[in-house]
């Protein structure tokens, strides 16, 4: 964490002791007494928020909110443009895209906007709260669905806080029916998320250590912890080469796509090998994890992982690479 979001954290902190502040937050209240606010349709795609004269001598500070956006999304959207105001050095008009928990202006303007989201996930989902609800609630699915209803913000929302929260190795998916309305994962996690809007695979991550789940309406909630280690799986003493010819031959293709095929594969176990290889635990086992969280619920790579000899692959590949480093 950068040190602009770490000081819109602890400014976060700051209002709720200064205000007394109990959950769920009345934020409207607040930026009321700081701002004129107004809640109006704006016409641009993808605006949540504006807010105007920031830091200006004898200007009022104003702040309009778009009323066409759902009311959950709209109040953090009032706690997202607090941000803007109590942050020291945010001033002037800013024109705020919070969709998605993402930034879409140039990018001089990302800083400010991360700062603005962090400080309001702060604001009306304090990290004392967050803590203690998972210290008490070890069904995940079940923490997600408390902080969202305690906290009064969106299942998007309170999903992205709890990834901020929680450690590496976690993935998570909203589904609407049949649909991925969203997905994330945890800092650290390299494994794929389901693809936002796709069909929803019932087998999706069926290596999973934990799942978690939650219905609630027409949605259920998703958590998967995913294995930090797996095994290793060796059978016979010949090269991962000669394993992973076998494989691709079995899956058939022309000479030209099988090479293509073998250099995304090598690819992708080079990005996780990467990845693993800066951690202290550096061993085959959690490159094998690391591989398969890379290359599972991936639909390119779906007839490779289901292969017989794709763990053998994995684990002879594994090896290869660890000794050689």
């Amino acid at each position: 964490m950068n040190t602009g979001t770490e000081a819109a954290n602890k400014i976060a902190r700051r209002i709720i002791a200064k205000y007394s502040l109990k959950l769920p937050i009345n934020i409207e209240s607040i930026v009321r007494s700081l701002a004129k606010l107004l809640f109006m349709k704006i016409p641009l795609d993808g605006v949540d928020g504006v807010s105007l004269n920031l830091k200006t001598p004898g200007k009022e500070t104003i702040v309009v909110v778009n009323s066409d956006t759902p009311p959950l999304r709209q109040r953090f959207t009032i706690a997202h443009e607090l941000g803007h105001i109590v942050i020291p050095w945010h001033i002037g008009n800013i024109v705020d895209h919070v969709e998605n928990g993402q930034s879409k202006h140039a990018e001089h303007y990302y800083d400010i906007e991360t700062e603005a989201n962090m400080f309001a996930g702060e604001l009306l989902m304090p990290l004392g709260y967050v803590s203690s609800l998972l210290k008490s609630e070890c069904d995940i699915a079940k923490a997600h669905y408390i902080l969202a209803e305690t906290c009064l913000v969106s299942l998007h929302a309170s999903a992205m806080r709890l990834s901020q929260v929680l450690p590496e190795n976690y993935v998570y998916a909203v589904i609407n029916v049949n649909t991925v309305e969203f997905s994330g994962k945890t800092e650290g996690t390299i494994a794929k998320i389901l693809e936002w809007s796709s069909e929803f695979r019932h087998d999706s991550y069926d290596y999973c250590e934990k799942h978690y789940s939650l219905l609630t309406g027409t949605r259920k909630i998703h958590w998967w912890l995913l294995p930090s280690t797996l095994n290793v799986v060796e059978s016979d003493d010949y090269d991962w080469r000669i394993s992973l010819d076998s494989i691709i031959n079995d899956l058939g293709g022309s000479e030209e796509e099988q090479q293509a095929f073998k250099k995304s594969i090598n690819g992708v176990i080079a990005y996780a090998n990467g990845k693993v290889r800066q951690n202290s635990n550096y061993s085959i086992n959690t490159l094998v994890a690391a591989c398969v969280q890379r290359l599972k619920d991936r639909t390119e790579f779906k007839d490779f992982v289901n292969h017989p000899e794709f763990h053998t692959f994995i684990s002879k590949k594994a090896r290869a690479l660890v000794e050689k480093h």
